[in-house]
């Protein structure tokens, strides 16, 4: 059997691959006994939402959480951008959060909904080497089904499908107050910061999901922060595959 052909068997849309994730999340909900009244809540939206709609982890998904309680207690203003949405799982959740509070936000879901793009000179040999077409693709409908599935308004969802490149020059979000990265390759990660990263609110949040898990990801965002004269010891790691920073006020 092929790497490629093994890689297509678990990732997430295969039966392998939602078996495991479904397994993962199963075992991590077990062990995790919220005392609070608000992380019982936010237990279920999880619950709700994974595996189903995200590939997420807990630790990241509770994080996303943390995210958009910061952004409501230190009034920050802005909307909800994620750039890599999958099934829209992360975004729903987000939503879900601002809603809790609620402190309702505009939502931006960009992707190709085709998959992955190739990874590029910049990305490790064992991205190329598992790559294949229509990794990670999904479809716009389920974003808005991962919206309703925890009560929220489709309404405030804008979705914008095509390749980063060519979409986020264009899209008209204004201030962002919480920006979700979830794009993997290095030029991918380039291209969101180059983009977006000037529409961030100071004391805004920025959420890198495959920080540790792909070396050019870890490496566009050192070098962004650097070029901006920032420095990347304001970057906080989330378990294995995650980190966040707020951007400077």
């Amino acid at each position: 059997m092929t790497r490629t052909t093994w890689t297509r068997l678990w990732s997430p849309g295969a039966p392998v691959g939602d078996a495991l994730l479904a397994a993962r999340m199963r075992a991590s909900l077990a062990i995790w006994r919220p005392a609070a009244d608000e992380d019982r809540r936010a237990k279920i939206a999880i619950a709700t939402l994974a595996p189903r709609f995200t590939m997420m982890g807990l630790a990241r998904l509770r994080a996303l959480v943390a995210h958009g309680r910061t952004i409501h207690r230190d009034h920050i203003a802005g909307c909800i951008v994620e750039c890599g949405t999958w099934r829209g799982g992360s975004l729903a959740l987000v939503d879900w959060t601002m809603r809790d509070q609620h402190d309702p936000r505009k939502l931006w879901a960009f992707d190709s909904f085709e998959g992955l793009p190739p990874p590029g000179e910049r990305d490790p040999h064992a991205a190329h080497r598992s790559f294949h077409e229509g990794w990670c693709a999904a479809r716009p409908d389920e974003v808005r089904r991962a919206v309703l599935a925890t009560g929220g308004d489709p309404a405030r969802l804008s979705i914008v499908q095509g390749w980063l490149s060519d979409t986020l020059p264009r899209a008209d979000t204004g201030p962002i107050a919480l920006l979700t990265i979830d794009v993997d390759w290095y030029d991918s990660v380039r291209c969101v910061l180059h983009n977006l990263y000037d529409r961030v609110a100071e004391g805004g949040v920025i959420h890198f999901d495959d920080y540790g898990c792909w070396h050019g990801c870890d490496t566009a965002v050192h070098e962004f922060l650097h070029d901006r004269g920032a420095s990347s010891d304001g970057l906080r790691r989330v378990g294995r595959h995650g980190a966040w920073m707020r951007k400077p006020r």
